[in-house]
């Protein structure tokens, strides 16, 4: 989980092992995203982590300085008040995704799906930003105000219907698109 401090705005990457080589991965993919969407923009200013060895590997810190010229730092063994964005997001993120999973009634195999839709959900909630109470996805540049019409209950009865078609797949609502608009709906 990446976190801009000033806007509060979250990315998510998934970790196939809590090696130096996969946090580089997931890092130069945002990067590549980040330059892509806001081009001229100081992407990585400041990269604190919480000193994982896998955040803090030789890989990971020469990139980050040759690239981006990025200030790098990291807290204490055992101190996760030193991190205290991050740990609160990443408690409230577990929070909601556990509530998600229960109250929809699937396998806990899907907490990714649901860890996805609560990083969607926190992406548009109103918090305290750099530029006053507004949504992450408000606050970053060409930021627009989010469209709450498109949420739907993570889980909830889901029917998928073809052009022309008589009959719809019923299955369960799992998440949205990233890159179009629609939902992610799991069938059977």
């Amino acid at each position: 989980l990446l976190t801009d401090v000033a806007t509060k705005m979250i990315w998510e990457f998934p970790l196939k092992e809590r090696s130096g080589e996969n946090v580089l991965e997931c890092i130069q993919l945002w990067c590549e995203q980040m330059l892509v969407k806001y081009p001229g923009e100081h992407i990585l200013k400041h990269f604190h982590t919480d000193g994982g060895k896998e955040l803090i590997d030789q890989r990971v810190r020469s990139y980050l300085l040759k690239k981006f010229g990025t200030h790098i730092t990291w807290s204490s063994t055992d101190s996760p008040e030193q991190n205290s964005v991050s740990e609160r997001k990443f408690r409230t993120l577990g929070e909601i995704t556990l509530a998600m999973l229960a109250d929809s009634g699937l396998s806990k195999g899907m907490w990714w799906d649901a860890y996805v839709t609560a990083c969607h959900i926190t992406r548009m909630m109103p918090t305290r930003t750099y530029r006053g109470w507004m949504s992450p996805q408000e606050c970053v540049p060409g930021g627009t105000v989010p469209n709450l019409s498109w949420l739907r209950r993570w889980g909830c009865k889901a029917d998928r219907r073809k052009d022309w078609e008589d009959k719809a797949l019923t299955g369960h609502f799992i998440g949205y698109f990233k890159s179009k608009k629609g939902y992610q709906i799991l069938l059977g």
